[in-house]
């Protein structure tokens, strides 16, 4: 990966309300730099946008065009771009999908705050996720610095779905995100993330404790797919038919019959005529 390099300290460029600032930024290879939507969410030591652009700023414009989730990954790419942002109190972030919402079981916590995260491959970076599970909880434990996950995830960040398909087990949704990445080149997922001391407590005993478990053995490629097919049946309110559990009385009972005139039938042997011999221990 290249390393971008460092325009001089950024001019500033009030609006007719004060508000937006505007930067100019000569970008390499590598962005370093995490969103959602048009929000900046992470912003990596080796970024060319460090200290130019706060975290929660909203990219207004890139060189004279608007921003807009849709098309801002167009936008950004390597050049030197001059950016119009301006605080996250002045835009509409996009919120959490409502069928996405109905996934997070119990509904929203105090204490956590929730996120629509969409990770999208970038040639160069390693994914650099490790997850942990217990009791159905999918657990952020590492997120390797410079990586595409650090765009994005923290440790301790819980990971209610994959692409709309709620995950319990880290074989699964290791699984799901792998196969996201290869065939679509992007993944979307719902994240819960502790923002206050005793959110951050709880997600931390419940990391320590994942790891206190024994080592599970992972289950086959074919086993996780089925077990993720047969969730998402159950989450879209399939329930297979199970069936009666008292007997009808009008059904007959079975019944054996043995029958009297039964056949013999002599099994002969090669050694039929001969003695056996002893064979020594």
């Amino acid at each position: 990966m290249l390393c971008a390099q460092r325009m001089s300290s950024p001019k500033a460029a009030a609006s007719p309300g004060g508000r937006n600032r505007e930067v100019v930024v000569k970008v390499g290879e590598e962005f370093g730099l995490g969103l959602e939507g048009t929000v900046v969410r992470e912003i990596t030591d080796n970024s060319p946008f460090k200290d130019k652009i706060p975290i929660n700023s909203v990219i207004k414009k890139i060189n004279d065009k608007d921003a807009t989730p849709e098309n801002i990954d167009d936008l950004l790419q390597p050049g030197d771009l001059k950016i119009v942002y301006g605080p996250e109190e002045s835009a509409e972030v996009d919120a959490i999908p409502p069928e996405r919402e109905k996934l997070i079981q119990g509904g929203r916590k105090e204490g956590f705050t929730y996120h629509f995260v969409e990770i999208i491959f970038k040639k160069g970076l390693k994914f650099g996720l490790g997850i942990k599970h217990y009791q159905n909880k999918v657990i952020v434990s590492k997120v390797d610095d410079g990586s595409l996950s650090a765009l994005h995830l923290k440790v301790l960040d819980r990971i209610w779905d994959i692409n709309g398909q709620a995950v319990s087990d880290k074989d699964v949704c290791r699984d799901l995100l792998v196969k996201s990445l290869q065939k679509n080149r992007k993944a979307d997922m719902v994240i819960e993330r502790p923002s206050t001391k005793e959110a951050n407590e709880t997600m931390q005993k419940a990391l320590n404790a994942s790891q206190m478990q024994p080592p599970s053995v992972a289950m086959g490629s074919d086993i996780r797919e089925i077990v993720a097919k047969q969730q998402k049946r159950v989450e879209s309110g399939h329930r297979p038919k199970s069936g009666g559990l008292l007997r009808n009385n009008n059904t007959p009972r079975a019944r054996v019959n043995f029958q009297s005139n039964h056949k013999e039938v002599v099994i002969a042997s090669d050694n039929e005529g001969k003695d056996l011999k002893k064979v020594g221990k």
